[in-house]
């Protein structure tokens, strides 16, 4: 089954986006899920960072994304939704017959 699909979320383990990852993760992966997430508010296995508050409020990365992009902001919310509609449109444009879904924080779906 080619799906001809992308599926773009905010890559962490929180609400319909983890739904999302073990989803394509049970289907052997068959479809690109790409979280673009900001740096400051994510932790993932071997992260060392540790601050005052002892990584508390950081959510950890979905890990059945096939792929990430992380942006070094820490609080940047703007310009993460920001770059997950731009790489969201690129797709879309780039690739004629591609499906691709937003998950609601930065986008639309096209």
């Amino acid at each position: 089954l080619d799906t001809h699909s992308v599926v773009v979320t905010h890559g962490l383990e929180k609400g319909i986006v983890g739904y999302i990852g073990r989803a394509n993760r049970d289907r052997h992966f068959k479809v690109p899920v790409v979280g673009v997430v900001g740096r400051g508010l994510t932790t993932w296995p071997g992260d060392d960072r540790v601050d005052e508050a002892g990584n508390e409020g950081r959510i950890p990365l979905q890990e059945d994304h096939t792929h990430f992009c992380m942006l070094e902001t820490e609080t940047d919310e703007y310009s993460v939704n920001r770059l997950r509609w731009d790489i969201t449109k690129a797709i879309v444009e780039g690739h004629a017959n591609t499906s691709v879904e937003d998950d609601g924080l930065g986008g639309g779906n096209k």
